[in-house]
């Protein structure tokens, strides 16, 4: 795999890569990998690196659900939750892009969609963990750390792609990165705010009504 650095000299003669020379970039060398898309996004396979990211996507949920003992034994189980994985990749792909553009210089949605899909790659090596937790509990507990480190893989892809193909800084990727996670607390803490101020509303009227209610002027 030395060859690969040498698709990013200008003097040399080899300018195009597979896409699973990409693959390889993008989870071993997020850098380079990124500024070959960036100087190639008209000749990748958009639709090649979508599939494939909504395949180790699904992997993920896929395993969430086996370890929970819920895992159905239907192969018609498996459609619902490549739908989802496609779903959740295309509205993170919008919500990203979106708050991408207050900060951007450059970039479109279908740089999204190719960061989103190349992110979800390192999921597929949750196949091996799943496997490696269900030796006993040691290992169990080592395959969770490890899925967590699959989780931070991911991050960094997803920060580097956001950092090259939309030329801004890391910090303002990050806050791009957090932006649904910050979306979703703040909807949170609404919802919370209006269901204790209606519990509050209740309570008062509750304690007006009782005051209030002829008995308790029959006990003065």
């Amino acid at each position: 795999m030395q060859y690969l650095k040498e698709y990013y000299d200008p003097s040399t003669e080899r300018h195009e890569v597979s896409i699973w020379e990409l693959i390889y970039l993008i989870l071993f060398r997020p850098a380079e990998g990124f500024a070959y898309v960036k100087g190639h996004e008209g000749n990748l396979a958009l639709y090649n690196l979508f599939l494939i990211g909504v395949a180790c996507s699904s992997i993920s949920y896929i395993i969430f659900f086996a370890s929970m003992g819920s895992l159905v034994q239907n192969l018609w189980f498996l459609i619902p939750i490549v739908l989802f994985a496609a779903m959740i990749m295309l509205l993170s792909t919008a919500v990203y892009h979106l708050a991408a553009e207050l900060f951007a210089k450059r970039g479109n949605a279908t740089d999204m969609v190719l960061i989103v899909s190349l992110a979800q790659l390192p999921n597929f090596f949750l196949i091996f963990l799943y496997g490696f937790g269900l030796i006993d509990s040691v290992t169990e507990s080592i395959g969770t750390l490890l899925g967590f480190g699959v989780m931070i893989w991911s991050f960094f892809i997803i920060l580097r792609g956001i950092t090259i193909l939309y030329e801004i800084s890391k910090l303002k990727a990050i806050f791009i990165i957090a932006l649904p996670a910050l979306v979703v607390m703040a909807m949170f803490f609404i919802v919370l705010l209006a269901g204790f101020s209606y519990f509050i509303m209740t309570m008062e009227d509750m304690i007006n009504g009782v005051v209030n209610s002829p008995l308790s002027g029959l006990e003065q």
